[in-house]
């Protein structure tokens, strides 16, 4: 199971879970990859201050099975 807090978020959350996280990806609303990133670890920071308020997927990867998530960026 993957958690994601907090979320709603002003652009940094945290990804955990108790399996290694093996991939990270978020996209937009358009589908567009905006974020990717590939250290195993059980709990990930991600910094989007850049992206625009809105709904984005995050896509996580462990033990070969993958969980999208929607993330919401309001500031």
């Amino acid at each position: 199971m993957v958690e994601i807090y907090p979320n709603p978020n002003t652009g940094i959350f945290y990804v955990q879970s108790k399996e290694i996280i093996e991939q990270i990806r978020v996209l937009d609303a358009q589908g567009r990859l905006i974020y990717e990133q590939n250290n195993p670890n059980t709990q990930i920071e991600i910094n989007l201050n850049q992206q625009p308020n809105g709904i984005y997927w995050l896509q996580s990867i462990a033990k070969g099975s993958t969980k999208t998530s929607k993330v919401v960026i309001a500031r």
